[in-house]
């Protein structure tokens, strides 16, 4: 049976996700359930829809994601089941999954009642067990009601349970369009040839700044900027009404310029943003000995904004949520 993968804000210091998980060793004790992450920062919508889109590729088909970053629990609002790239997910409405499903996804909208979770649990129950020590009679979801604040434990579970243990055939949901799914302004960077809109979705816990751009989509279009104005122009980057910050475009964080007491932690440039007192990096790349901040492919699949052993996050005043414009620099002349 391919596995069950959980992803969470609830932290592990709740019983919350050992419950979770109770509720899935019951009713599909035969079921691998493994943790994409529980440290998803409280009703953090946009880091959950981050961390699934950067980490579904590298499980097996046939994986089912259960996302539970749920600030309308207890309300209306419905579920989502869909499948996508030969992978299965459950979670809310709210967002979560518009940055994970591709445009030929297969979408289903349920609603999150309590007669949901009978039914997912008389459906596990009709199923022939994996094991002889199953008894779905046993589960005490048979007969106490569900929390209206805890849908992940008593909702999304059972109803995973039964996703898993057969096909979704009788399942009370109804096809819905990618369009018509919640889809915040956060899903997608923005642009065109000369500009890039772009919001930080994650902080790491080194202070890197996980952008909402596709790094495959996108680094072309940065390399097309250098190209056009030379290598050791950067891109700018503009934030609010925070002067312009030069960025580097680099390869790996090691080729990025040391913070030290000769440089400030906190860099800007003017408007006319140009590039002077140039050094060369060890893979001869020239780039500003002023600026530490600098552009790269994240190991995630998105674009990402480093510094050298220093959090970005504090070197240029960014948290998750920040919205930024890059564009192409002046050509360095000096």
């Amino acid at each position: 049976m391919q596995p069950i993968v959980l992803l969470t804000d609830f932290g592990l210091s709740d019983p919350y996700v050992g419950q979770m998980k109770a509720v899935l060793h019951t009713l599909v004790p035969d079921a691998p359930v493994l943790d994409l992450s529980h440290g998803v920062p409280p009703h953090g919508v946009m880091q959950a829809a981050f961390f699934l889109a950067a980490s579904a590729r590298y499980y097996p088909a046939g994986t089912l994601f259960v996302a539970v970053v749920d600030p309308g629990v207890g309300t209306g609002r419905p579920l989502l089941y869909a499948e996508s790239a030969g992978r299965f997910f459950l979670a809310p409405d709210n967002g979560l999954l518009t940055c994970v499903l591709e445009q030929d996804a297969r979408i289903f909208r349920l609603e999150s009642t309590a007669q949901q979770t009978a039914f997912a649990c008389v459906r596990c129950a009709s199923l022939k067990p994996a094991t002889e020590q199953y008894h779905a009679d046993a589960h005490p979801m048979q007969t106490v009601p569900p929390s209206a604040t805890f849908h992940g434990r008593d909702i999304f579970a059972p109803l995973a349970a039964m996703l898993r243990r057969g096909p979704a055939t009788g399942l009370p949901a109804h096809p819905v369009r990618p369009e018509d799914i919640t889809t915040p302004d956060w899903n997608r960077a923005r642009g065109s040839s000369s500009r890039l809109e772009a919001t930080v979705m994650h902080v790491d816990r080194f202070g890197n700044l996980l952008l909402n751009a596709s790094a495959e989509q996108w680094l072309p279009v940065v390399d097309a900027w250098q190209k056009r104005t030379g290598s050791a122009a950067g891109v700018v980057m503009r934030h609010e009404n925070h002067p312009p910050v030069m960025l580097h475009v680099v390869e790996t964080y090691a080729l990025l310029p040391h913070l030290t007491d000769s440089v400030p932690a906190r860099v800007t440039v003017s408007d006319r943003v140009t590039v002077s007192n140039r050094v060369t990096a060890s893979n001869g790349v020239t780039v500003s000995a002023g600026s530490p901040a600098g552009l790269l492919a994240s190991s995630q699949g998105y674009l990402e904004i480093a510094c050298n052993c220093r959090p970005a996050s504090q070197v240029l005043g960014l948290r998750t949520g920040s919205n930024i414009i890059l564009t192409p620099a002046e050509n360095s002349h000096a």
